[in-house]
């Protein structure tokens, strides 16, 4: 790393991340979150990722027979509601497998996010 500095940008620093891929998420990045910076000797930054903590909703699915009628899934819906209000969620990772889900997703101000998502199992 010859004339590259790695560090954790702080957050009023933020602005820096502007013309990155971080500049989408600055007003979104939660207090946990670390923002590492690669800087070249001019103090540019030339490379950066965040890490942070968020919880994340996966496997929501209802049976076919049941796909049309609202009760289940409004059920389901509060009950992810008071889940989220209990463990103090504010904002929700989820992704959307067909329209229908996309549609409602996009009515309840969800944001998609750019990219292919993945799991990473990085302490293999």
């Amino acid at each position: 790393m010859t004339g590259l500095t790695r560090r954790l940008l702080p957050r009023e620093e933020y602005g820096k991340l502007v013309g990155t891929y971080l500049e989408p998420l600055i007003a979104a990045l939660p207090e946990d979150a670390d923002v590492i910076v690669i800087e070249d000797a001019d103090g540019a930054i030339v490379g950066c990722s965040s890490i942070f903590a968020r919880d994340h909703i996966e496997g929501t699915w209802i049976a076919e027979g049941h796909r049309n009628a609202p009760g289940v899934f409004w059920s389901l819906l509060q009950g992810i509601k008071v889940t989220a209000q209990r463990r103090g969620t504010e904002r929700i990772l989820t992704a959307s497998m067909d329209d229908r889900m996309t549609a409602f997703l996009t009515r309840m101000h969800a944001e998609p996010l750019p990219g292919l998502h993945f799991v990473w199992p990085i302490a293999q």
